[in-house]
Protein backbone atom coordinates (compact mmCIF):
# COMPACT_ATOMS: atom_id res chain seq x y z
CA UNK A 1 0.00 0.00 0.00
CA UNK A 2 3.38 2.12 0.84
CA UNK A 3 4.46 1.93 -2.40
CA UNK A 4 1.62 2.39 -4.62
CA UNK A 5 1.04 -1.15 -5.59
CA UNK A 6 -1.60 -2.85 -3.65
CA UNK A 7 -1.99 -6.59 -3.48
CA UNK A 8 -5.97 -7.53 -4.72
CA UNK A 9 -6.74 -11.06 -3.68
CA UNK A 10 -9.03 -12.79 -6.94
CA UNK A 11 -10.89 -15.46 -7.63
CA UNK A 12 -13.15 -16.56 -10.41
CA UNK A 13 -15.38 -19.68 -11.02
CA UNK A 14 -14.52 -21.65 -14.04
CA UNK A 15 -18.33 -23.09 -13.86
CA UNK A 16 -19.89 -20.07 -13.26
CA UNK A 17 -17.71 -17.35 -14.14
CA UNK A 18 -18.19 -14.86 -11.07
CA UNK A 19 -15.41 -13.16 -10.51
CA UNK A 20 -14.55 -11.89 -6.47
CA UNK A 21 -11.99 -9.27 -6.45
CA UNK A 22 -10.71 -7.60 -3.31
CA UNK A 23 -7.29 -5.01 -2.16
CA UNK A 24 -6.07 -6.60 0.65
CA UNK A 25 -3.59 -5.36 3.11
CA UNK A 26 -0.67 -7.81 2.23
CA UNK A 27 0.00 -11.32 0.46
CA UNK A 28 0.74 -13.68 3.71
CA UNK A 29 -1.46 -17.01 4.18
CA UNK A 30 -3.32 -15.61 7.39
CA UNK A 31 -4.95 -12.83 4.56
CA UNK A 32 -5.50 -14.92 2.01
CA UNK A 33 -6.76 -17.53 3.45
CA UNK A 34 -9.83 -16.56 4.91
CA UNK A 35 -10.64 -15.00 1.07
CA UNK A 36 -9.91 -17.97 0.06
CA UNK A 37 -12.85 -19.52 2.10
CA UNK A 38 -15.22 -16.83 2.09
CA UNK A 39 -15.24 -16.53 -2.24
CA UNK A 40 -15.21 -20.64 -2.90
CA UNK A 41 -17.38 -23.52 -1.64
CA UNK A 42 -16.24 -26.13 0.64
CA UNK A 43 -16.56 -28.65 -2.40
CA UNK A 44 -14.06 -26.17 -4.52
CA UNK A 45 -11.02 -27.26 -6.41
CA UNK A 46 -8.62 -24.45 -6.12
CA UNK A 47 -5.95 -23.85 -8.78
CA UNK A 48 -3.22 -21.99 -8.13
CA UNK A 49 0.75 -21.12 -8.37
CA UNK A 50 3.12 -22.61 -6.03
CA UNK A 51 3.27 -19.52 -3.69
CA UNK A 52 3.45 -20.69 0.08
CA UNK A 53 0.35 -18.52 0.84
CA UNK A 54 -2.14 -21.35 -0.33
CA UNK A 55 -0.62 -24.20 1.33
CA UNK A 56 -3.42 -24.55 3.78
CA UNK A 57 -6.16 -24.59 1.11
CA UNK A 58 -6.55 -28.33 1.82
CA UNK A 59 -7.06 -27.86 5.24
CA UNK A 60 -10.18 -26.12 4.64
CA UNK A 61 -11.88 -29.30 2.91
CA UNK A 62 -11.19 -27.41 -0.82
CA UNK A 63 -8.97 -29.51 -3.37
CA UNK A 64 -6.36 -27.71 -4.65
CA UNK A 65 -3.81 -28.44 -7.66
CA UNK A 66 -0.80 -26.08 -8.63
CA UNK A 67 0.91 -25.33 -11.11
CA UNK A 68 4.86 -24.54 -10.59
CA UNK A 69 5.69 -21.75 -13.18
CA UNK A 70 9.33 -21.10 -11.29
CA UNK A 71 9.71 -24.36 -13.03
CA UNK A 72 8.48 -23.31 -16.31
CA UNK A 73 5.07 -25.02 -15.78
CA UNK A 74 1.93 -23.30 -16.70
CA UNK A 75 -0.70 -26.13 -17.27
CA UNK A 76 -0.59 -29.48 -16.55
CA UNK A 77 -2.71 -32.26 -17.78
CA UNK A 78 -3.59 -34.43 -14.23
CA UNK A 79 -5.51 -37.15 -15.42
CA UNK A 80 -4.01 -37.75 -18.71
CA UNK A 81 -7.12 -37.02 -20.87
CA UNK A 82 -5.98 -34.76 -22.85
CA UNK A 83 -7.17 -31.45 -21.31
CA UNK A 84 -4.64 -29.41 -19.11
CA UNK A 85 -7.53 -28.65 -16.30
CA UNK A 86 -4.10 -27.38 -13.88
CA UNK A 87 -3.79 -23.67 -14.61
CA UNK A 88 -4.11 -20.43 -13.45
CA UNK A 89 -4.19 -19.01 -16.50
CA UNK A 90 -7.90 -17.78 -16.59
CA UNK A 91 -7.29 -15.42 -13.41
CA UNK A 92 -4.10 -14.17 -14.88
CA UNK A 93 -5.68 -13.04 -17.46
CA UNK A 94 -8.30 -11.27 -15.61
CA UNK A 95 -5.43 -9.37 -13.87
CA UNK A 96 -4.04 -8.08 -17.17
CA UNK A 97 -7.23 -6.60 -17.78
CA UNK A 98 -7.65 -5.30 -14.22
CA UNK A 99 -3.96 -3.82 -14.37
CA UNK A 100 -4.57 -2.19 -17.49
CA UNK A 101 -8.21 -0.55 -16.36
CA UNK A 102 -6.38 0.66 -12.80
CA UNK A 103 -2.84 1.95 -14.60
CA UNK A 104 -4.02 5.80 -15.02
CA UNK A 105 -5.01 5.11 -10.98
CA UNK A 106 -1.78 3.59 -9.54
CA UNK A 107 1.87 3.01 -10.88
CA UNK A 108 1.86 -0.91 -10.32
CA UNK A 109 -1.04 -3.60 -9.26
CA UNK A 110 0.43 -6.53 -7.66
CA UNK A 111 -1.37 -9.89 -8.17
CA UNK A 112 -1.66 -12.01 -5.22
CA UNK A 113 -3.90 -14.77 -5.53
CA UNK A 114 -4.20 -16.04 -9.31
CA UNK A 115 -6.38 -18.85 -8.73
CA UNK A 116 -9.46 -20.50 -10.65
CA UNK A 117 -11.88 -22.77 -8.90
CA UNK A 118 -14.65 -24.64 -10.10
Amino acid sequence: MANDRPPVVGTVGRSSGQIRLKVCDNTQQVTIQPQVEATTLPTATVYTDESDAYNRVPASGRGHQTVCHSLGEYARDADGDGFCEVHCNTMEGIWVGLRNFLRPLCRHIRVVIQSTLD
